[in-house]
Order: C-alpha cells, then structure tokens, then sequence
C-alpha cells in the first residue's frame, strides 16, 4: 500500500509540474531575429590623464545595435566619436625620438577619439525584482573592452593611435512604449598607452 501511495505521489509531482511548466511566461524569443534594437545618443565626455587637462565637458556622440539573450542578459555593439581641446605639457622632441614632458610648457591641442565597442549587459530590475513586461523604469550594468582610435596634435606627433580600453557603467531606462525607451548612462573608460 505504502508503494502504491508513493508512486500516485510522484506521478501527481510530476503532473503539477508539468502545469506549472505550461502556464509560464515565454523569457526566450522563438526566433533568432527578435529582440534586436538600435540606439543614438548624444553625451558629454570628460578626459582625465596625466600630464594634461582638457576645458571641462565637450560632446560625444554614439550609435550601438544590441540583442537581449533573455530579459536579465544582453550584447551591443557600439561607436561613438568625440572632440575637444586639450591642454598638456607633454611636447614632442625630436632628438629624444618622442613626446617629453615639459614642465613649463602648457600647450593647446585637439584630439579626436573614435571608439568601437562590444558591451555585455545586465538588467538589474529583472534579476532582482523579476520579468515583468510592464515595466515603466528599469536599470541596468553594462562592461566590455573597446578599440579607441586617438588623433592629437601635440607638437608634430599628430598621428593616428589604435589604444586598448575597457569601460563599465550603469543606466537607467524610462520605457515609453514596448518600441520606445529614454536612457541615461554614465560611463568610465580606462585605456592603455598615450594618445
């Protein structure tokens, strides 16, 4: 008699499980097109480096495509290009081969930057307070390594550098509608080299 009660138990398990399984929320997307989207964005950017300081906030701009895996991971692939006057005392000398420091010297220059981004990304709402489509505000963490493309003119070394980078920050996006989202990021980027 115990057997049979055991059995009828694990076979009711297994029925209540196989409901639950059917009645919940689809998190994944059937086909391999969807949850794909497009990003602009306009920002300000701020250089911080040794041996120079720049004049304040200046415009960055970015585009990014990305894909949500599932509601709490994501990709994007991004670019953005920005510009501003710098000012440094690192001078270009051409007996030593490269740029010195001079520490009397305060020199104006522009540098250009151009990055190419691939971030992963993580939906802080949805792993702690779970899926819900419905969401008005959401927030979320993103990190990834970055080619940055460097120009500036300091002292006749005004050539092109390809640096390394790695950033991360976090976001916060008020959802419009199921097509549209406004959002705000902050950002750190460390590279390496000098550019």
């Amino acid at each position: 008699m115990k057997s049979k009660l055991v059995i009828l138990s694990l076979v009711l398990a297994g029925l209540a499980t196989a409901a639950t399984a059917q009645t919940a929320s689809r998190y994944y997307a059937e086909s391999s097109k969807d949850n794909f989207f497009v990003s602009a964005g306009i920002g300000g950017q701020l250089i911080v480096k040794p041996n120079a300081s720049d004049n304040g906030f200046t415009p960055v701009f970015n585009v990014s495509l990305g894909k949500l895996i599932n509601p709490v991971w994501g990709v994007r692939f991004g670019a953005s290009v920005g510009s501003q006057k710098m000012f440094s005392n690192i001078v270009f000398d051409a007996d030593y081969n490269g740029p010195v420091v001079n520490e009397d010297a305060a020199t104006e220059y522009k540098k250009t930057v151009g990055v190419l981004r691939v971030d992963g990304m993580f939906n802080l709402s949805n792993a702690i307070a779970g899926y819900n489509p419905d969401r008005k505000f959401e927030a979320y963490a993103f990190m990834g390594p970055a080619l940055q493309l460097a120009k500036a003119d300091i002292g006749g070394d005004d050539g092109m550098k390809a640096l390394i980078s790695g950033s991360l920050g976090l976001g916060a996006a008020y959802n419009i509608n199921s097509k549209w989202a406004l959002n705000l990021e902050v950002r750190g980027e460390v590279y390496t080299g000098t550019g």
